[in-house]
């Protein structure tokens, strides 16, 4: 992993230079931050370039302040991409729970005359309750015909039957939601470890994606 970042209470604006992996593997930058904003401004301007951007946004705490605290979280990701042969994956997802809020704009802008350009924009949101805001905008600025590019934003909620599941083992419902949002997360940077296993190929849109299912999760108890 080139770069892991959190963010807690606070603001900041990152520009990150993605370059050419030396061991031809993906580059892999993952950001966590919990009621702050992220303004991401991802450059790719050398050809060869394979890249995985993750934000996770748990904006949940299991303790008595959980009812009292208003969390709210903003990410601006922008990545402009200028030279061929890129490959650029970006996730984005948020869990939320009573009194938070998330605003996620992510955009991707290709320059005319690119070939061998794969991006992907993926923004998601998973409740946990009802959240106060919930916001997602994916856009793709696409000047050249001879690329792929694709954007998806999705919000679902929590499988309750899975909480009910773990609460009968004894999991208090605090409990159970936190060990379902550390599952979430530890999947999903389990996968991204294993991004230097990847070499030259590229990977698929979709089936590349980590896919969260917590039936893996609740058949351990």
């Amino acid at each position: 992993m080139e770069k892991y970042q959190f963010l807690q209470d606070t603001d900041q604006e990152i520009i990150v230079d993605l370059k050419k992996n030396a061991k031809k593997s993906d580059s892999v930058y993952a950001f966590s931050l919990k009621n702050a904003t992220l303004d991401l401004h991802l450059r790719c301007y050398e050809e060869w370039i394979r890249a995985q951007i993750f934000i996770f946004i748990p904006s949940f705490s299991p303790n008595i302040e959980w009812y009292n605290r208003w969390y709210e979280s903003k990410v601006i990701v922008k990545a402009d991409i200028s030279s061929p042969d890129v490959y650029l994956n970006i996730h984005c997802i948020s869990i939320l729970s009573l009194n938070s809020s998330v605003n996620v704009q992510g955009e991707i802008n290709i320059s005319a005359g690119l070939k061998d350009v794969e991006t992907h924009l993926m923004e998601e949101v998973v409740l946990l309750e009802w959240a106060k805001y919930t916001q997602l905008k994916p856009i793709l600025n696409v000047a050249s015909p001879s690329v792929k590019a694709s954007h998806w934003a999705k919000i679902h909620r929590i499988n309750r039957e899975h909480l009910f599941y773990l609460e009968s083992k004894g999991f208090a419902w605090q409990n159970a939601l936190d060990l379902i949002l550390q599952w979430y997360k530890q999947h999903i940077f389990d996968h991204f470890s294993d991004s230097d296993k990847i070499k030259s190929s590229r990977p698929s849109s979709r089936t590349d994606c980590p896919v969260i299912d917590t039936d893996n999760l609740v058949s351990r108890f």
